[in-house]
């Protein structure tokens, strides 16, 4: 459904992400060994409002929304290194915490022809979430975020296909930490 704008009215969602990852390392360079790995669980919460517009703007349909950031990490890593005579540094960090994020805000302009349905969209990341530098649990980025989208949708009610398609750019401001 990413080419398509719903009637006005206001809706309510929410997504949510679940990610699970590990690695592990085993290296060895003239001797010296390097073992390691990381883990990381995180669960990430975006609740949405969507308000779309009555009246039309330039033939179609304008919506806006906005996008909470809430999410929960945990990681940790560790490292050792070990020489040809046998001595070792380790190092190993861990955490958990859960913050918010930084919220996202965002327009489309909207056009329906029979069963197909485009739009084009812009989202800005505001850099106001949770960041801070070296925490491993960070949510927001600390930095604007402005991308633009353009995507197609067709829309068969009745046999109930439906095939999207969706194309864009983000352009990344500088996290200045």
């Amino acid at each position: 459904m990413a080419g398509f704008i719903p009637p006005p009215g206001t809706y309510v969602s929410n997504a949510s992400y679940y990610y699970s990852g590990s690695s592990d390392l085993e290296l060895n360079i003239g001797g010296i060994d390097l073992t390691g790995g990381i883990d990381a669980d995180a669960y990430i919460n975006l609740p949405t409002a969507l308000w779309g517009a009555p009246g039309k703007v330039c033939g179609g349909h304008v919506a806006l929304s906005a996008t909470a950031v809430i999410g929960w990490k945990d990681v940790s890593a560790g490292a050792t290194v070990t020489g040809p005579g046998g001595g070792d540094v380790s190092v190993n960090i861990q955490d958990d915490a859960t913050h918010f994020g930084d919220p996202v805000l965002g327009a489309a302009l909207g056009w329906q022809e029979g069963k197909w349905y485009w739009n084009i969209g812009t989202l800005l990341n505001v850099p106001v979430g949770y960041w801070e530098k070296g925490d491993i649990t960070n949510i927001g980025f600390n930095r604007w975020g402005f991308d633009i989208t353009g995507a197609v949708t067709y829309l068969d009610m009745q046999s109930g296909v439906e095939l999207s398609g969706a194309a864009g750019v983000t352009f990344n401001g500088e996290n200045p930490d």
